[in-house]
């Protein structure tokens, strides 16, 4: 009885552990928010970290581009200072990593541009009569 019931949990074990690494490491992009998922960093002209999770990168094209961490990154929002290494001249969402000015190790979750603000016309009001 024993020897059958550990068979079982050993089977189960392999099936579970067969069924997580079956699934893919990144996941594919969703329609408008992820479409973006590497920045070419000789474009990278400055960054502002905005919070312990998110940075804006301001490129050489005048466009900004969001990088969301997958996790808070303890007191990067305190030093406000990142680090990152490229791979192939770019950093991705999904794969790479920034670095804090303590070292630590934060996944980047999303890379996402920045909407350009739209030209708001006022409508004039029409000038009173005069009676």
């Amino acid at each position: 009885m024993m020897a059958r019931y550990f068979m079982g949990m050993t089977l189960l074990s392999i099936g579970f552990s067969v069924a997580v690494t079956s699934a893919p490491l990144i996941s594919p992009a969703t329609p408008a928010a992820d479409k973006t998922r590497c920045v070419e960093t000789d474009q990278i002209e400055a960054y502002k970290v905005e919070n312990d999770k998110l940075v804006r990168f301001f490129l050489k094209n005048s466009q900004q581009m969001l990088l969301r961490l997958t996790h808070q990154c303890p007191q990067l929002y305190f030093h406000r200072y990142i680090s990152y290494t490229p791979t192939d001249g770019k950093i991705c969402a999904g794969a790479d990593e920034i670095k804090t000015r303590a070292g630590l190790a934060c996944r980047i979750g999303s890379l996402s541009p920045v909407p350009k603000a739209t030209e708001v016309t006022i409508p004039q009001k029409p000038m009173p009569a005069k009676p």
